[in-house]
């Protein structure tokens, strides 16, 4: 199943942490995280109030990578 970010390219943060079974907290540690390891980014919003993300180049490689080895897992 491909990543919600990666399928929409760009994703506001509470529609995110919808479709992800975690806690508020551990969704805020894990998005920071994913944020300094420059695999997500901030897209600029007129909006101070909407916060919407999208993976970076490096963050889609990732994506890609974790999607073969789950088919790869899958199918064994």
């Amino acid at each position: 199943m491909p990543h919600a970010l990666y399928v929409h390219c760009e994703i506001l943060t509470s529609k995110l942490q919808r479709k992800l079974p975690l806690s508020p907290e551990t969704f805020y540690k894990a998005r920071k995280v994913l944020e300094e390891y420059g695999l997500i980014e901030l897209v600029p919003s007129k909006s101070k109030k909407t916060k919407p993300y999208r993976l970076t180049e490096k963050g889609k490689v990732v994506a890609r990578e974790i999607d073969n080895l789950a088919r790869f897992i899958r199918e064994r």
